[in-house]
């Protein structure tokens, strides 16, 4: 192959203005299979747009993909598995994350997870995308999210499938996988209404993917006959969503598109969640004071050996014996400093735990 045409099929591969954009009947095509040539022309639309264009980078870089053409690697129909309470929906995002814990000093991580480690052993399948690292008094903490997957409902057009994908294409590049629900910021079951604004409009969420999703088809107008206004652009003035209608606009989400439904379903979720994570802890901790209780009784019975074994060095005038036994107290007696300052530390993070659940149990009683 010549240098002239390598630069040329590279150039064919990176310009994002080479190829043509589907015709008017492309874009209403169903799209009947997710192949190379049907992911050319939906990305083909994302490369005519500049904000499209960005999007695609965005997204290639956080999920560790290679080039534009590899999103087709995470992308699926949607099946009734995907799905699930989600059946009107038109696509979904998922990213897995997985947990492990050691102890400060080891060198293995222990999986949370069921799963974790045979997944983080795994990268050819479960490609890692993010790390982050906590730490406690006594532990350090380490949460892995592997690549994302989108799924997307089968039988919808080019475009349908094109703008369907902006929006979890803005999920992908705008969620945090780490981010928990701040429960303690709620006050109780009856406080959903501010739940549901904490989630919705959280960046990556659904008011971002709604109002991104909108503009994409308002540009696209600018090169197809489209007609018609949808529902949710009634809420958009020029490129903003205006402060006073943000309130309807999830109030419709929360309605119309059921996102109170799984909204409240997910709060329940996460009450679950974390009170049973903290009870887990607080038991563990539990566990782990008893032994050091037990083992702090063995320590005392070595310090106080080594001390009575250097008394009668001493006594006897053996000054080699006497050095050697006091060596091996302040061995003994270190142990059992480190014995105290670990128990203490269980002790307070223990009670950290208890505190929680104690919070859950008053805000989020069972209903």
């Amino acid at each position: 192959m010549s240098r002239i045409r390598v630069f040329l099929l590279v150039f064919a591969v990176c310009s994002p203005g080479l190829w043509a954009l589907p015709s008017a009947e492309e874009l209403q095509a169903p799209v009947e299979q997710l192949s190379p040539e049907t992911m050319a022309r939906i990305l083909e639309l994302f490369r005519a747009d500049s904000e499209g264009r960005m999007l695609l980078e965005r997204a290639r870089s956080k999920a560790k993909l290679e080039s534009d053409a590899a999103l087709i690697n995470i992308i699926s129909f949607c099946g009734r598995a995907e799905l699930g309470s989600h059946g009107q929906r038109r696509g979904l995002f998922t990213q897995e994350v997985a947990n492990y814990y050691r102890q400060k000093g080891d060198d293995t991580w222990i999986a949370l997870n069921p799963d974790g480690a045979a997944k983080w052993a795994n990268p050819d399948q479960h490609p890692v995308v993010d790390q982050r690292r906590r730490a406690n008094r006594s532990f350090e903490f380490l949460d892995v999210a592997f690549r994302p997957r989108i799924c997307i409902k089968a039988g919808l057009s080019v475009m349908q499938t094109y703008l369907v994908l902006y929006h979890e294409l803005i999920h992908l590049t705008g969620l945090d996988p780490f981010e928990d629900v701040d429960l303690l910021t709620l006050d109780g079951w009856q406080d959903r209404e501010t739940f549901y604004q904490q989630q919705l409009t959280k960046k990556g969420g659904e008011v971002d993917a709604f109002v991104a999703q909108i503009h994409a088809y308002q540009r696209l107008r600018k090169n197809y006959p489209l007609k018609g206004t949808t529902v949710l652009e009634g809420f958009l003035n020029k490129r903003t969503l205006p402060l006073q209608n943000r309130e309807a606009f999830c109030n419709h989400l929360l309605v119309e598109a059921n996102y109170a439904g799984e909204l409240d379903f997910h709060l329940e979720e996460q009450v679950h969640f974390q009170y049973n994570r903290a009870y887990a802890w607080w038991e563990y901790y539990g566990k782990m004071i008893n032994a050091l209780d037990d083992q702090y009784e063995k320590l005392e019975h070595n310090v106080d050996v080594m001390r009575r074994r250097e008394l009668r060095a001493k006594q006897n005038g053996d000054q080699e014996a006497q050095a050697r036994h006091r060596r091996d107290k302040a061995e003994w007696e270190q142990k059992r400093l480190l014995n105290r300052r670990q128990y203490h530390a269980f002790v307070r993070e223990q009670a950290e735990h208890r505190e929680f659940m104690a919070i859950l149990d008053a805000r989020f009683p069972s209903e």
